[in-house]
């Protein structure tokens, strides 16, 4: 019985971390480091807008879909950027 569960159990850790070891291959263009340079962006996207307008009134509103809309495109271009640098 306690043989059957450490089996599973490091099955299951050794499958997990197979995914991860995978997912950050530089081969593959390293799907992790895109995922976070798109995402990064994307949360600040939504998150200055709002931080602006909760923290400052409506006049800070515009700065902060700029600095959202900056956030989202530096993220953006960084993971081209990234993954056009792997493939060379």
């Amino acid at each position: 019985m306690l043989q059957e569960r450490l089996i599973t159990h490091y099955t299951q850790a050794l499958i997990g971390q197979l995914y991860r070891v995978m997912g950050s291959l530089d081969v593959i263009g390293n799907p992790v480091g895109l995922f976070n340079n798109v995402s990064g962006g994307f949360v600040a996207l939504w998150y200055e807008p709002y931080q602006g307008l909760v923290m400052h009134g409506n006049k800070e509103l515009g700065l902060g879909i700029v600095r959202g809309a900056s956030a989202f495109a530096k993220g953006a271009v960084s993971a081209a950027g990234c993954g056009a640098a792997d493939t060379s």
